[in-house]
């Protein structure tokens, strides 16, 4: 920020008629569309130990077909936890070279 005022007073001195705005944030090029996708990343990311250890200590005390429901329920969030991660892998890794 402190050099674009510099160069726009500089320039100002120089080419009175010229007209500066302040720059757009770097996100908003094309090229650097993934630097907004990492912040999210590291914010919705977890360890899949952390995502599954609930289905597993649900199966571990497993008996009745309520048990096993209960299990298949557990496992179809945690299922919805990593297509999120993995959309968003996908997002990054199609920005990233």
């Amino acid at each position: 920020m402190a050099l674009e005022q510099q160069v726009q007073q500089h320039r100002a001195g120089l080419r009175r008629d010229l007209q500066f705005t302040r720059s757009a944030s770097a996100t908003s090029f094309e090229q650097y569309e993934h630097l907004d996708a990492f912040p999210r990343f590291k914010r919705g990311h977890q360890g899949a130990a952390r995502t599954l250890a609930p289905p597993f200590e649900a199966g571990r005390s497993m008996g009745s077909p309520a048990e096993r429901a209960t299990l298949l329920g557990l496992m179809e969030e945690a299922a919805k936890a990593f297509q999120a991660q993995d959309d968003l892998a996908f997002e990054l890794m199609e920005h990233m070279p």
